[in-house]
């Protein structure tokens, strides 16, 4: 028959680091125990307990800072990762303040002429007709001469004119020693007359459009 032993590992220090040992008062020998494993002290032993480490030194001088190592080498880059999902839209921020107006450009090249379009209709030309009052032209009156002028309304001018004569001496017909406009808005006639014994009555004519 067969006794099976236990083995029993001894807790020297114990959890908390502690060193348990007996003192014998006669002789002075000295034995450490498991207090674990039931170790205690005999009445003619004295306990003792110590610390496996010792007690916590000053701190030391701080020493010189080392040399920097040379630097490793780079790493791979590493596998990019998936996009994140695009968040919302912020609001719209206020206009800016308008800047000042830049510098004119240079002009730019003339570009070709563009097809000539067609002929519009002729338009009329819209006259007012103005007749002066007869005029009494004597018989063989040169200097100075007898003149009628016809004006036109304010804002037209006058494009053309002429004379009307009234009565005349068929023997001795009269005619006009000039006819012309002397300003923008008039129409005057110089008018000679060489009957011998009657005196003509004529009238200035100026057709007038606007200006």
């Amino acid at each position: 028959m067969f006794g099976i032993a236990t083995a029993v590992q001894a807790a020297i220090p114990d959890a908390n680091g502690v060193i348990h040992g007996c003192y014998k008062t006669n002789g002075g020998s000295l034995r450490v125990i498991d207090v674990n494993a039931a170790g205690a002290c005999s009445p003619s032993e004295t306990a003792l307990t110590w610390s496996q480490a010792g007690p916590k030194g000053a701190t030391g001088a701080r020493g010189t800072t080392g040399v920097r190592g040379p630097s490793g080498v780079q790493g791979p880059s590493g596998v990019q990762g998936p996009s994140g999902v695009q968040g919302p839209s912020g609001p719209q921020g206020p206009s800016g303040a308008r800047g000042p107006s830049g510098v004119m450009g240079p002009s730019g090249p003339r570009g070709p002429s563009g097809p000539r379009g067609a002929t519009g209709p002729a338009g009329g030309l819209d006259t007012t007709t103005i007749i002066t009052q007869p005029v009494d032209v004597p018989p063989h009156v040169v200097s100075p001469a007898v003149s009628a002028t016809a004006t036109c309304p304010s804002g037209m001018i006058a494009v053309s004119g002429g004379y009307f004569i009234i009565n005349l001496d068929p023997n001795a017909p009269p005619g006009a020693l000039i006819s012309w406009g002397p300003s923008l808005d008039k129409w005057q006639v110089f008018l000679y007359n060489p009957s011998s014994s009657l005196t003509i009555q004529a009238q200035a004519i100026a057709y007038c459009a606007p200006s």
